[in-house]
């Protein structure tokens, strides 16, 4: 249990400097590498909505990146268990 700690965290440092660089770049001229951590953080959300046609406020912001982490956190976690699966059959 402690070793799923580790990616949740990561996942979760991820999550809050999404949060914190939101507006900081409007995209117009290109992301900077800086803002391509921060969008890829949001894509789950951005493709699943656009797939929907749903639209959203912001009012929906903390929903958006909540279920973001839940999507990242859900890969992040099964990934570590996948890697700590492989380790023990060796």
């Amino acid at each position: 249990m402690k070793r799923l700690v580790v990616p949740l965290s990561i996942v979760g440092l991820w999550g809050l400097f999404a949060w914190s660089y939101q507006g900081q770049e409007d995209g117009s001229s290109g992301f900077s590498p800086i803002g391509w951590v921060y969008a890829i953080f949001l894509m789950p959300y951005k493709l699943l909505s656009m797939s929907l046609g749903w639209a959203h406020s912001n009012s929906d912001l903390p929903m958006i990146f909540l279920s973001c982490f839940g999507f990242w956190g859900l890969l992040a976690v099964g990934g570590a268990l996948l890697l700590r699966s492989r380790k023990v059959s060796a």
